[in-house]
């Protein structure tokens, strides 16, 4: 009884409760023994009794306390294990696929559902390609087209050579054919001694951004062929199979826009390689059809809109019919636009039904915005060259016609100048008195064809009353006639000689233009212009340049047949004169003594010679006049061959700089470039100027413009680079004509500027001002500026030039800040993507630190094969608790970021003083320093601030807390504050190593983590700046890193002064 007395319970283990059951069950018997026998005083065994059963009662309330405390705890385990769920489901629902396997050989591997969805599996399926049963498996991995061998796979060669691997790419082909691109990530998993016990992995899909930049490739590609090439048949082949190739497509075309014609002509088709394709391919290339006519490219052509087509049987026309054929199934066709006409037809074809795709859509918009503007730079230097070419042809045909006064000889000289450059064949028919056509010369480019031509002349009387033939309607008309396309159903209705028209067939005409030659209002003859095997056709804006030559062959024709008269004329005199003296010999031989007879004789061969002298004189007088009006047409076409020796070599030049703008990566080079002009070189000042919007005609202009590129003659000029100014300020005048140059002779006499624009110009020497608008894609968006230190006016060709040169420019500096743009775009999305990846490695990494324990602690203590004492059940509790609010902090961090990016922190601002937050903050702050010395310089008289207390206080707590982490053990911490302005300055200097000043502002970015050497200088998941930043700018503040004035590193931080509100 006495060692039940003195047994004291220290803790309720099952032990206690069995001796408190002895206990209870003793001082039963006790007093049954009492009761029996009564041999022990009654006192003494209920006093033992009471002590035994008190002491039974004080260890049955441990046991319930104990069984409450264990209950709670449980219910706290409960809800960690819960937490580590919550955690799993965040991990299952990330955007990349996560794979553990849980052996070193990966045989048995588990994998989240974004992981399970890149691969094409069904959630909960072993992706292990080292298995029992992986051939089942319905993809394969593929690096560079060859299947990887199972102990390259990344995850099984990290934990094959205990290293990790990133950035691996590589391809996955499912079994319907699909492929996706992926970025891996593996490091292998150890376990407590050091052995590999696994691996996991990350897997990013990359597939939509392997195909953003195969597409920016390709058009980066077809930017570069268009650049380079001198014309779109010379870049039509490369760029339609850059665009079937990157989009899938077997089968390309080009229709180019002729409006004179109506018709839509070929310039250029690619295939793959397949007999069928090239059979189609061959038939379509070079071809023309007519804009009206039933067509896929005449269809897109007349909506002004995409087509896509997913089954071709769809379609009825007959192209679509002969694609059908062979064996096309899905078309896609979109239109080119110049401004807001369309100028061109893309045409894609595919053996493989396709379904809509929007990016496709985008991608062809570009390429199409891409050839537009390359036809509408190529439209303008074709119709300069062509009209250089014109003015050189016009001289050309100046000279050929006065070359001789044989009109035989000159009309073989102008046939040679108009083949081939103007026709392919062409014929000169003169028509008599009688009516009657002959054929005088014909010129082919085959000289063994010109005998056909001569074959199929008209010789047939023009007369109205039987069938008109197109010479005979020339003929009796005046006027000429254009045959844009010839067909054979024309060809068998004009030739009714089955004979003829088999000579005509030969020499296939495909179009052709027929012109009266009419010389001082008398029909002279016809000539003929043809175009056949370049199979180039004639439209109505030849005309005019056909025209002008044969009036000029017809004065040529008539003046040689002129010349040739006076000749014959002149040879009949000499001739007569010749018969008159042998006539007057004889008559003084026989009146030799008939003096009467030979004074007679005299006197009438004197009239005979002064009526011929008389007409002499008069021929002689028509000559010299022919002769006149000759000279003064061969100076005329002298003056018209140095105009056009000037128009060729602006077009020359012109040409060159269009071709070099191509090549210039900065608006300082183009400016350098455009300004290397013959006509520019006199010029002090030049600029361009970006609006502030695109200024489009039914709207208000821009206010304001800023200065891209600058060129001084002078090096003490000012430089305005990058400054703004109104538009007035930059030399216009209110209001300003919408896409019109500027033409200013005298700036200082235009007096509704303000003075102080004036007195700048004048500053600057600026004596005459040319502004010229930037004009891109039929927008508006920038000014050139050109200033002359003498008065400089451009003519008429002048203007036109420099024009031409402006459009250049134009084009090349939007091609230039559209290619910054997409670069700047490019590279911000990698930098992106890089830091998506560095926090998905990171958060897996931080989350998972915690978990470890949490779980491996969780399953412990629930593990029913093992009973741990209290102490350690605490303990492992305490580790899971400890771990948790790690995880928690984590977790609050992320969620303070999201919330300042999202704009949804909540901040409660008021009236404080910084005296009471310090005081407050002070024994956070001290406990961040106990290894430190925290020296406070906090001034009295500092005016209130307007903020959040508790976010100020955890801005202070996290830049106290780094600077504690990073300074030596002892240095002291200094925590300063004084007023600057309307704004209180917070400094929290320490005496670390310092920041590298290129890493002062990218230390403020969220997960950017700044590495000094092999040491990191920002450690945990960086987020705590980022969130300090976000903290300080919703408080209309600003925080920064000094520059240091010696080591360490300071971190500065303002927030406003109170205002009575």
């Amino acid at each position: 009884m006495s060692e039940m007395q003195h047994h004291v319970v220290t803790s309720p283990t099952q032990s206690d409760v069995d001796l408190c059951i002895q206990n209870i069950s003793a001082a039963a018997s006790a007093i049954k023994s009492y009761l029996s026998n009564q041999d022990r005083p009654a006192e003494d065994v209920l006093r033992t009794a009471s002590d035994v059963l008190a002491q039974a009662q004080k260890t049955l309330r441990l046991i319930d306390e104990q069984r409450q405390q264990s209950k709670a705890e449980l219910e706290n385990a409960r809800q960690k294990i819960q937490d580590v769920d919550d955690l799993q489901t965040l991990l299952d629902i990330l955007p990349v696929g996560i794979v553990i396997s849980h052996d070193p050989q990966n045989h048995l591997m588990t994998i989240n559902r974004t992981g399970s969805k890149i691969l094409n599996l069904p959630p909960g399926t072993n992706p292990s390609k080292s298995a029992a049963g992986a051939d089942q498996l319905p993809y394969q991995v593929l690096r560079d087209g060859q299947e990887v061998p199972v102990d390259e796979l990344p995850m099984r060669y990290s934990a094959a050579h205990k290293v990790a691997l990133y950035d691996v790419e590589l391809d996955l082909r499912h079994n319907n054919g699909n492929v996706v691109n992926i970025l891996e990530y593996a490091s292998p998993l150890f376990d407590e001694k050091g052995a590999v016990r696994g691996s996991v992995g990350i897997i990013v899909d990359i597939t939509a951004r392997k195909s953003i930049e195969q597409r920016l490739a390709m058009l980066y590609q077809i930017a570069r062929a268009l650049a380079e090439a001198n014309s779109i048949s010379e870049a039509a082949g490369q760029v339609l199979r850059l665009i079937c190739e990157t989009v899938g497509w077997e089968y390309g075309a080009l229709w180019l826009v002729d409006p004179a014609a109506s018709l839509l002509k070929n310039e250029g088709v690619w295939y793959a390689g397949d007999s069928n394709f090239a059979q189609f391919a061959e038939a379509a290339r070079f071809s023309a059809i007519k804009s009206a006519e039933p067509s896929l490219p005449g269809y897109v052509f007349q909506v002004g809109e995409s087509l896509c087509i997913q089954r071709l049987e769809e379609f009825s026309t007959p192209d679509a019919d002969e694609a059908r054929q062979a064996g096309f199934c899905a078309a896609y066709l979109t239109p080119v636009y110049s401004g807001d006409k369309v100028v061109a037809i893309l045409e894609c074809l595919s053996t493989r039904s396709q379904i809509p795709d929007q990016n496709l859509t985008h991608l062809m918009d570009a390429v199409g915005n891409q050839i537009g503007i390359f036809l509408e730079r190529k439209l303008l230097e074709e119709a300069l060259s062509v009209r250089a070419n014109h003015q050189q042809l016009l001289a050309q045909a100046g000279m050929a016609l006065s070359a001789s006064y044989d009109f035989q000889n000159r009309l073989k000289a102008i046939g040679k100048v108009i083949v081939p450059d103007l026709a392919d064949w062409f014929a000169v028919d003169m028509i008599d008195a009688n009516n009657i056509l002959t054929r005088i010369t014909a010129t082919h480019v085959d000289p063994g064809k010109e005998q056909l031509i001569y074959q199929v002349q008209p010789t047939r009387a023009v007369d109205p009353n039987h069938e008109m033939t197109p010479q005979a309607e020339v003929l009796l008309t005046g006027q000429s006639l254009v045959f844009t396309d010839i067909s054979r159903a024309l060809l068998e209705e004009t030739v009714r000689d089955p004979q003829l028209l088999e000579i005509v067939r030969q020499l296939d005409p495909v179009s052709s233009i027929v012109v009266p030659m009419i010389a001082h209002d008398r029909m002279l003859g016809i000539c003929t212009f043809v175009h056949s095997g370049s199979r180039r056709h004639y439209s109505l804006s030849d005309l005019p340049l056909v025209e002008d030559i044969v009036r000029r062959t017809a004065l040529a024709l008539d003046n040689a047949l002129l010349y040739a008269e006076s000749q014959k004329l002149n040879v009949e005199l000499e001739r007569g004169v010749d018969e008159r003296t042998a006539q007057l010999k004889m008559a003084l031989d026989m009146v030799t003594n008939q003096m009467v007879e030979r004074q007679h004789a005299e006197e009438e061969i004197r009239k005979l010679n002064a009526e011929l002298e008389l007409r002499i004189i008069e021929r002689t007088s028509q000559l010299e006049s022919t002769n006149r009006e000759l000279n003064k047409e061969i100076l005329n076409h002298l003056e018209a061959r140095r105009k056009s020796g000037v128009l060729l070599r602006r077009t020359r030049e012109l040409y060159r700089i269009s071709q070099m703008m191509g090549t210039m990566r900065t608006p300082n080079e183009i400016l350098s470039l455009l300004l290397s002009s013959s006509y520019l070189k006199n010029a002090s000042r030049a600029s361009i100027a970006i609006l502030d919007k695109t200024w489009l005609e039914d709207e208000p202009p821009p206010e304001h413009c800023f200065i891209l590129a600058e060129w001084n003659r002078g090096r003490r000029q000012p430089k305005f680079f990058n400054r703004r100014f109104t538009l007035e300020e930059y030399g216009l005048s209110l209001p300003v004509p919408y896409g019109q140059p500027i033409l200013i002779p005298d700036i200082q006499s235009v007096m509704s500027l303000p003075d102080p624009v004036r007195k700048r110009f004048a500053d600057l020497r600026t004596h005459s001002l040319i502004i010229l608008p930037l004009v891109a894609g039929g927008e508006w968006y920038g000014l050139l500026s050109l200033h002359f230190n003498t008065r400089r006016m451009p003519n008429k060709d002048d203007l036109l030039h420099v024009r031409g040169l402006v459009d250049a420019t134009s084009i090349a500096i939007k091609n230039i800040r559209l290619l910054e743009a997409e670069s700047k775009a490019r590279q911000e999305a990698e930098t992106a993507n890089d830091l998506k990846l560095k926090f998905l490695a990171m958060i897996s990494h931080e989350l998972r630190t915690p978990l470890t324990p949490i779980k491996g602690f969780a399953t412990t203590l629930l593990a029913e094969d093992v009973i741990w004492t209290p102490d350690k059940q605490k303990e492992f509790l305490a580790i899971i608790s400890r771990e948790s609010d790690k995880l928690s902090d984590l977790i609050e961090q992320l969620l303070n970021l999201s919330r300042i990016e999202a704009g949804s922190l909540r901040i409660s601002r008021k009236k404080l003083f910084m005296n009471n937050i310090i005081n407050s903050a002070l024994a956070q702050l001290q406990a961040l320093t106990t290894q430190h010395e925290l020296v406070l310089e906090i001034p009295t008289d500092l005016p209130p601030l307007y903020g959040d207390e508790q976010r100020i206080t955890q801005v202070l707590t996290n830049l106290v807390g780094n600077a504690a982490k990073f300074s030596p053990v002892g240095s002291q911490i200094h925590i300063s504050t004084h007023q600057e302005g309307e704004m209180i300055q917070v400094d929290v200097a320490d005496e670390g190593p310092g920041i590298p000043p290129k890493y002062r502002e990218r230390i403020f970015e969220a997960f950017r983590q700044v590495e000094m050497g092999t040491d990191t200088f920002t450690k945990g998941a960086g987020l705590g700046l980022a969130i300090c930043k976000g903290l300080i700018e919703a408080q209309k503040g600003k925080i920064w890193v000094q520059e240091p004035s010696g080591p360490g590193t300071t971190m500065s931080f303002t927030l406003p002064v109170w205002k009575d509100r």
